[in-house]
């Protein structure tokens, strides 16, 4: 018997779907897959993927719209308590080896 499971860990949504556990985390901090719609917070803290909420959203009934002329909203309601007005929307963090890079040159020029 087999028991169809709704919410699963970031890491097993990432080895069925060949999404990166990167991305998956990117998408929920941003604000492209909203709590209670794409994923939950367990009990234990654990964000978990609702498997239907993704199913919907892969459908095109949820997602958020990114229109780049005019900002994406999922990503300023996220970020609406930081203080990031220089940051690029929607662009990708920079890698950890390349940051303490441009830091150590940064120190090299002072």
């Amino acid at each position: 018997m087999t028991i169809p499971i709704r919410y699963i860990t970031i890491q097993r949504f990432a080895e069925e779907t060949g999404y990166t556990e990167n991305a998956i985390r990117t998408k929920i901090r941003d604000g492209v897959w909203r709590e209670g719609q794409e994923w939950v917070k367990a009990p234990d803290g654990r964000n978990l993927i609702d498997i239907e909420g993704y199913n919907t959203w892969v459908a095109g009934g949820s997602a958020a719209v990114f229109h780049p002329t005019q900002g994406n909203p999922a990503r300023s309601m996220a970020r609406s308590g930081l203080n990031n007005e220089k940051k690029r929307q929607g662009a990708s963090p920079v890698p950890l080896g390349l940051r303490k890079m441009r830091a150590d040159e940064r120190g090299k020029q002072r």
